[in-house]
C-alpha cells in the first residue's frame, strides 16, 4: 500500500528510510572497532567500503511514508528539533504529535489478519531473512542464551 501523494500544504511526501549496512572490517578487538565506527560519519563508512580498508554493502530495508503530523515527531526521534523541513515563515509540519507505537501497529495487523503466535513467528523469521539479518540474529540469540545460562549457573549456588 503506497500513499505517495503530495501533502495538503503542497510539500512532497516525506519518507522514513531504514538502511542496512554490512561491513567486514579488521580491528584489534571488537570494542575498539565499535568505537572507531561510532566516530565515523556515513560518508566515511561509504568511503571505507568503496575506497578504503573495509568490505561491505548497503541496501534500503524499508520505506515508510510519514503522515504530515508524524514528520516532526520522526525528526525528533532522530535528535532533530523537528523543524528540519519547516522552511519559511509558516509552520509546514506541525509539532507535538506522537508517533504511532510500532507494537500497537504490529498487534493491529496480527488481529486484523487473524495471525496466531506461530504465524507471527513465521512472519518475523521471513522479515529477518528478507532484510539480511539472519547471521546477526543468530549471533544475538547465542549471546542471549550464553547470558541466560550464566545466570542460571550462578543460581545453582555453592
Amino acid at each position: 500500500m503506497s500513499e505517495e501523494k503530495e501533502y495538503l500544504n503542497g510539500q512532497y511526501p516525506t519518507f522514513e528510510v531504514h538502511l542496512g549496512v554490512t561491513l567486514i572490517a579488521q580491528g584489534t578487538d571488537q570494542a575498539t572497532l565499535a568505537q572507531e565506527l561510532q566516530e565515523m560519519s556515513l560518508a566515511d563508512i561509504g568511503e571505507a567500503i568503496f575506497e578504503g580498508d573495509m568490505a561491505g554493502q548497503f541496501r534500503a530495508i524499508s520505506f515508510e511514508h510519514l503522515a504530515e503530523d508524524q514528520v516532526s515527531a520522526a525528526l525528533q526521534d532522530l535528535g532533530n528539533d523537528g523543524e528540519f523541513f519547516n522552511h519559511g515563515a509558516e509552520e509546514i509540519f506541525p509539532q507535538g504529535a506522537k508517533r504511532d507505537d510500532p507494537e500497537g501497529r504490529v498487534l493491529r495487523a496480527q488481529i486484523e489478519q487473524g495471525w496466531s503466535s506461530q504465524s507471527m513467528a513465521l512472519q518475523q523469521k521471513r522479515f529477518i531473512e528478507e532484510v539480511g539479518l539472519s547471521h546477526a540474529f543468530a549471533n544475538w540469540l547465542e549471546k542471549e542464551a550464553e547470558a541466560e545460562n550464566a545466570m542460571s549457573d550462578g543460581m545453582d549456588g555453592p
